[in-house]
């Protein structure tokens, strides 16, 4: 397998012109395209978000998404005197300050504070953490990931969902900056999770194709190959092409 990235995280909204603005302004991120159905949006170190116009949303017990800020309390500040829906009150996990806020359809976003000492300085800067997926079965889907897309595992840990009101299980990888995380109500999202790169699409369509995975059809969008898998879960992820990473 040869996937390498994040390319973009997918959120749906039910009003584009409401949503794209907003995280334009709360985030701080760069509007790359628009049409009337999508807006992709650049965070400030390579992957992007691609807002999805739809008359449904996705459920989420947990953000589909995280943010990295250096200072999360004084982003907190921050948002509570801009008027942010706080959707999670600060609090700390590990050595980190988190929260979280809603946006104007209610879908969670987690910001996380991450004070690593290069960004020291750039407290404004908002960088995507990770892209998070709800799963049935973590062992299951761990091993899925590591033996059908090649994904390496970082971190394993537990932690408390107030949405669900107990800890659940996670596990993260670092090549695709994805982490599973194992909910007791789980429903697969209703629409396409994200996206990861491939420096060899068509080689990965047929490889995957031949192993049985549930494909969608291979394409050519901007001379960049790209299809889409369901994973265990029937979660859509799309995998699309990219220049090879050195």
């Amino acid at each position: 397998m040869t996937f390498t990235k994040l390319v973009d995280v997918f959120v749906p909204v039910t009003d584009l012109k409401r949503s794209a603005p907003w995280y334009e302004q709360v985030l701080g991120l760069r509007l790359l395209g628009r049409d009337d159905r999508h807006a992709r949006l650049s965070f400030l170190e390579g992957t992007c978000l691609t807002l999805v116009q739809q008359t449904e949303l996705n459920r989420y017990d947990e953000a589909p998404f995280n943010v990295n800020v250096y200072d999360a309390e004084k982003a907190y500040r921050s948002m509570i005197g801009s008027g942010v829906e706080i959707a999670e009150e600060l609090a700390p996990f590990h050595h980190m300050q988190c929260f979280k806020i809603s946006d104007p359809d209610g879908n969670p976003i987690g910001i996380v504070g991450w004070r690593e000492e290069a960004y020291a300085g750039t407290e404004e800067a908002i960088r995507l953490g990770g892209a998070f997926l709800p799963v049935r079965d973590l062992q299951r889907s761990v091993e899925w990931y590591e033996s059908k897309l090649g994904a390496l595992v970082l971190h394993r840990f537990a932690y408390k969902l107030p949405a669900l009101d107990k800890e659940v299980e996670a596990v993260s990888f670092a090549n695709i900056n994805v982490c599973l995380f194992e909910t007791p109500r789980f429903s697969a999202l209703a629409h396409m999770a994200f996206t990861i790169g491939s420096t060899d699409p068509r080689n990965d369509f047929e490889t995957l194709r031949s192993g049985g995975i549930k494909l969608s059809a291979l394409t050519r969008e901007f001379n960049r190959d790209r299809f889409g898998l369901l994973d265990p879960d029937e979660n859509e992820i799309g995998v699309i092409g990219i220049l090879q990473v050195n």
